[in-house]
């Protein structure tokens, strides 16, 4: 049996057999999936920095839709599982078909974050920034391909 615990896109898990809330208090079990979330949390911490990296790169004009998309498809491959996660959500709430690519969903997940983008800029007033964000949502919404909805 395995729990999980979804955070802002984040999907870490721990098996049962390792009670994180003190059951086995200091115990080498614990330590252990203790390291193993430390180290899934610091891998997503990585990610959404890499990610908000692209964003901010493609509105700047500093990055092509095309290489932002292999990159998130690459940390994909580095990941699997983590992919996996992203995908089933992504499936789950309607963002991207059944029999997605690895290229649609890896657009859609960036599409995600550009959004955040254009809504902090919008939200600013900074009017130049959320339009170039809007206009790189336009130019990867045709690669994400269609959502599920």
């Amino acid at each position: 049996m395995r729990h999980v615990v979804t955070a802002a896109g984040v999907i870490l898990a721990a098996t049962a057999a390792h009670d994180l809330w003190g059951a086995d208090p200091g115990g080498a079990a614990t330590a252990a999936a203790r390291r193993e979330m430390d180290d899934r949390w610091e891998a997503s911490r990585r990610r959404a920095d890499v990610t908000a990296g692209l964003a901010a790169a493609l509105v700047d004009g500093r990055a092509t839709p095309a290489g932002a998309v292999g990159r998130v498809a690459g940390m994909g491959r580095a990941d699997p599982g983590w992919f996996a996660g992203v995908r089933a959500s992504f499936q789950d709430c309607g963002l991207v078909r059944p029999g997605a690519s690895d290229r649609e969903v890896a657009a859609r997940y960036l599409l995600v974050h550009l959004e955040v983008v254009e809504e902090t800029a919008a939200h600013r007033g900074d009017v130049a920034r959320a339009g170039a964000a809007a206009t790189c949502l336009a130019a990867l919404s045709a690669e994400a391909g269609p959502t599920a909805r």
